[in-house]
């Protein structure tokens, strides 16, 4: 789940003088707090601590035994609960990690990666295996490159997802496994997965937090305590966009990020069933009090959004959320959000992806439960090759450019690959004004370009360098 926790709680307490005792695995542990309406969830939001769920009038929160203290004191109606994902991982223990398919089952680190390297091994010519980074404890964060030609850059569109970022929400691993394996088996046997495949590239991490998982019990704090998803640059704070001071995990995905051109990615969390998209954060820095935080690309991320819930068994069903789906700030601001982080600075649309009410449900169900979300993945997928599509090159010698598209009345900035030139824009059908900028070159102004609900519109754009003489001043479009 998200996390709606900014800084820590300045709340300094004198020893002894709480009689609450705060459940072992410490620092942090579960507490239920009364919230009767939106109004009390903004106001708990205010105080800074971490939101995980709201249900039934009800916030799950994780927090400090200063922090259970400080709510306390201040009149809120507040209770320690039972760990959800530690009982879990006790009866996983008893039962065992595994069900009938040694596949569709919960993975060690070491199963994980004994599986990704057998992969990679065994289709070489569709699979790249790498690691971005090392955990704070030193295990690989693995990263999956799987398309038609591996090493080559070509005119297509990036996707990326991102499983258990949080180490105690652990289906979206599983669920990212098994998307790996059909990919893979069906690349030159199924031909919608073949398409996907041959016209996509397709990143996917199944672990963030790998230290986490390992954890005894799971956690869903990295091995420093920090919530991974609370630890991207706050745009509306105007954060620098740099990795200092940031987890190894964040500054990994980070740094790897800045060299890749994602189109369209999400998150993958557990403990609620909704798709939510941004925009996370208020307009105004730590404000917590926005009861909706709108970006100029609504119309898409709530059509991306119900893509993936009405392709799920279930979460469009939904009794809590309209289709299965809501803006982030609608349903409780948060601040350092990795969907926000890919949105605002790195012109990737991405939605957080929560998969299932229990965050380790019990190894019987997984079957059930990755078969529910197999449509999911794809149909969301697929949406990367709609909207607008094209090239960026020197309208002199042909050569590819880095360059930067947007679309007219939206402030969103898409980035060309500058080793193709090529870009990607996910739009919802209409017509549309594009502007092509790239540095030292006029830019370009393409208008009426219409975009159905098939595949993307081909614009191509060839840009003249600033300073060029007549007979060199042209562009074609």
């Amino acid at each position: 789940m998200r996390f709606a926790a900014g800084l820590m709680l300045a709340v300094v307490l004198l020893a002894g003088a709480v009689a609450t005792a705060q459940p072992a695995h410490a620092p942090y542990a579960p507490a239920e707090v009364r919230v009767e309406d939106a109004t009390a969830v903004r106001r708990l939001a205010a105080q800074e601590v971490s939101i995980d769920r709201v249900r039934a009038g009800r916030a799950r929160v994780y927090v400090t035994l200063e922090e259970f203290a400080a709510l306390e004191a201040a009149g809120w109606e507040i209770e320690w609960i039972p760990d959800e994902a530690t009982a879990a991982w006790k009866v996983l223990h008893e039962q065992g990690l595994k069900a009938d398919d040694p596949l569709l089952s919960y993975h060690t680190f070491a199963e994980m990666t004994a599986l990704l390297q057998g992969w990679a091994t065994q289709y070489p010519e569709i699979m790249r295996l790498t690691s971005i980074g090392t955990s704070v404890q030193g295990r690989a964060l693995w990263m999956v490159k799987i398309t038609d030609n591996p090493d080559v850059e070509e005119d297509e569109p990036e996707f990326k997802y991102i499983a258990t970022m949080h180490g105690d929400e652990i289906l979206g691993t599983e669920v990212m496994l098994d998307l790996i394996r059909r990919l893979l088996e069906g690349h030159g046997t199924d031909e919608r997965l073949t398409g996907l495949v041959n016209e996509t590239v397709i990143w996917i991490m199944p672990m963030m937090n790998p230290d986490g998982w390992e954890a005894s019990p799971p956690r869903r704090f990295n091995a420093n305590n920090v919530d991974l998803n609370r630890n991207f640059p706050r745009w509306a704070c105007s954060d620098a966009n740099t990795t200092t001071g940031r987890q190894v995990e964040t500054a990994a995905v980070m740094n790897w990020s800045a060299t890749r051109f994602e189109t369209l990615s999400a998150n993958l969390h557990g403990g609620e069933m909704v798709a939510n998209y941004p925009l996370d954060e208020c307009s105004t820095c730590n404000n917590f009090t926005c009861t909706v935080s709108i970006s100029q690309d609504d119309d898409v991320f709530q059509a991306v959004s119900r893509a993936y819930s009405f392709a799920h068994g279930r979460m469009w069903q939904s009794t809590d959320f309209a289709d299965g789906i809501t803006n982030g700030a609608a349903w409780y601001p948060v601040y350092g959000g990795m969907q926000d982080w890919n949105y605002r600075y790195m012109g990737c649309m991405e939605i957080t992806l929560e998969l299932e009410d229990v965050k380790i449900p019990p190894v019987q169900s997984l079957p059930g439960l990755i078969a529910e979300n197999r449509e999911a993945v794809l149909a969301y997928m697929e949406w990367v090759h709609r909207g607008v599509r094209g090239l960026v090159r020197d309208a002199h010698t042909g050569a590819p450019l880095a360059a930067r598209v947007r679309v007219a009345g939206r402030a969103f900035t898409t980035r060309t690959n500058p080793a193709v030139g090529n870009f990607h824009r996910v739009t919802i059908p209409g017509t549309y004004t594009l502007t092509v900028e790239a540095d030292g070159y006029l830019p370009a102004t393409i208008a009426d370009v219409v975009v159905t609900a098939g595949g993307a519109t081909r614009v191509d754009v060839n840009l003249v360098r600033e300073g060029a003489n007549a007979f060199d001043a042209w562009a074609v479009h």
